[in-house]
C-alpha cells in the first residue's frame, strides 16, 4: 500500500522459555480517538517512512522509559500520516526491558502522565485506558502457528 507508516500484531514470550507465549497483542484498528484514550500498536511492529521521520523527529530522549509511546502520539495523534494495520504477527518478542519491574512501571506512568499533558491529553484517563487496554492481552487465544 501507499501508506506512510505500517504495523502489525506481536506476541511477548517467557524470557526463559520462547515456547511459552506470555501475552498475545493484537493491535487492531487505528484512529485518534483510540489513542486520546490510551491505546498504542506495540512499537516493534511500527515501520514509518524515512520521509516522515524526518519531518516528525526522532525519539525524545527527555523520556527513558516512554520515548516510544512519547513517539507513537506525535506520529498517529499529532500528525496526519496515511496508516495501515497489517493484521499478522510481525515480532515475537521476550519479556523484559526497562518497564517490567514494578519500581520501573511506576516510573513509566509517571513519563506517561508527563507526555499525555504535554500533548493535551487529560493523563488519568489516558493512562487508565493505556492499563486497561491491556487486559486482554494476557488472556487473548494464542494462534496455532505459534505452539
Amino acid at each position: 500500500s501507499d501508506c506512510d507508516l505500517v504495523y502489525g500484531n506481536g506476541l511477548f514470550v517467557d524470557a526463559n522459555h520462547i515456547h511459552k507465549t506470555v501475552r498475545n497483542w493484537i493491535s487492531g484498528a487505528y484512529s485518534k480517538s483510540k489513542i486520546a484514550n490510551g491505546w498504542l500498536p506495540l512499537h516493534p511492529t511500527v515501520y514509518i517512512k524515512k520521509s516522515c521521520l524526518d519531518r516528525i523527529g526522532e525519539y525524545n530522549e527527555e523520556y527513558q522509559i516512554a520515548s516510544d509511546s512519547d513517539f507513537l502520539v506525535r506520529c498517529l495523534y499529532n500528525e496526519t500520516l496515511h496508516v495501515s494495520y497489517l493484521n499478522e504477527y510481525i515480532v515475537r518478542m521476550r519479556m523484559g526491558g526497562l518497564s517490567t519491574s514494578i519500581s520501573k512501571q511506576l516510573k513509566k506512568w509517571k513519563e506517561d502522565a508527563r507526555l499525555y499533558r504535554v500533548h493535551g491529553f487529560n493523563p488519568y484517563r489516558t493512562l487508565s485506558g493505556k492499563i486497561i487496554s491491556k487486559i486482554p492481552q494476557f488472556f487473548v487465544g494464542i494462534p496455532s502457528i505459534f505452539h
